[in-house]
């Protein structure tokens, strides 16, 4: 494990390039990328803890170059293989703060990351997290057109309904969902 000097002379190293970006995407450096904002997250989340907001805060100004790459970019890094996983991390390790930003990015483009491949995976970390926002819109364009019903067949986007349904505080809101689309499809047999 990497004491806290080693991590940000990395860190460090990775300030020196123009642009993180191309890291995600490499299927070795987006490793460097997502143990970076995990091992920097978790020493200013030790620090905080031990009551030195500013050294807390210092080392989330190290890797803030990625996060405003991740959060500038979130569509495109959740639905690729590689970019999803240290969109993951950010949302997993990053402090409340910088996780809001995430979080925020995530809600505006959800409805082209819960049917992707790979944004789906990024909707379900965000959903375990508990972003009321993300929760709220994910339920209401599950409500829209009956989509909980093409979701739940899809073959990426029934992994975010089942995550939605594990989920304490969105289960009602989609069962509600569910039974409004069993109650329609009743009604229209019997039409």
């Amino acid at each position: 494990m990497l004491d806290e000097a080693s991590a940000c002379k990395i860190i460090t190293e990775l300030q020196d390039i123009e642009e993180v970006i191309p890291f995600i995407f490499d299927p070795h450096a987006n490793h460097v990328v997502q143990r970076a904002i995990q091992i920097i997250s978790n020493f200013a989340k030790a620090a905080a803890d031990h009551g030195d907001s500013d050294a807390a805060a210092n080392l989330m100004n190290q890797i803030k170059f990625i996060l405003d790459d991740v959060v500038s970019n979130i569509e495109q890094l959740s639905q690729h293989r590689y970019g999803c996983r240290v969109v993951q991390r950010a949302i997993e390790y990053c402090p409340e703060e910088q996780r809001d930003d995430v979080l925020k990015e995530i809600v505006e483009c959800h409805r082209n990351l819960v049917e992707d491949q790979f944004g789906n995976y990024v909707i379900q970390q965000a959903i375990a997290i508990g972003s009321d926002e993300l929760l709220t819109a994910i339920v209401e364009s599950l409500n829209e057109d009956d989509a909980i019903l093409r979701f739940s067949k899809h073959k990426y986007a029934s992994n975010v309904v089942e995550a939605m349904l594990t989920n304490a505080t969105s289960r009602e809101a989609i069962l509600n969902a569910m039974l409004k689309v069993s109650v329609s499809s009743l009604n229209g047999l019997s039409s």
